[in-house]
């Protein structure tokens, strides 16, 4: 006869705390995602200044990267060049921004002072 509360007939249960390491963040990625965000907040006044700081994170970030590949989380890396093609975006609107805030103040003192050039 068989009982059903033996444990020797019962399958074991699966022990489901084992410890699944995780991958490492690149050094910089998260930098490199805030500074872009700001290059693009700032993107007419001072936008260029972040985006080039988040150009040198990001140049860090892909070197460990490319020194260790499978050490660090795809996730960071993905954040890291998110944060590229942002600080991409702020340089180029920044450098615009700079250039339309120039002619505006050159129109309004041409304007001002009755001459062009």
């Amino acid at each position: 006869m068989e009982y059903p509360n033996n444990p020797q007939e019962q399958s074991p249960i699966p022990d489901y705390r084992q410890y699944v390491p995780r991958k490492e963040m690149l050094p910089g990625s998260l930098a490199t995602l805030i500074l872009g965000i700001v290059s693009l907040a700032n993107m007419a006044f001072l936008g260029w200044i972040p985006a080039l700081i988040a150009y040198s994170y990001h140049k860090k970030a892909m070197e460990a990267l490319e020194n260790e590949p499978g050490r660090y989380s795809d996730t960071s890396a993905n954040m890291a060049r998110s944060g590229k093609k942002m600080a991409e975006i702020g340089l180029i609107l920044g450098i615009l921004g700079m250039f339309a805030t120039g002619l505006y103040y050159y129109f309004i003192f041409a304007i001002s002072f009755g001459r062009m050039f």
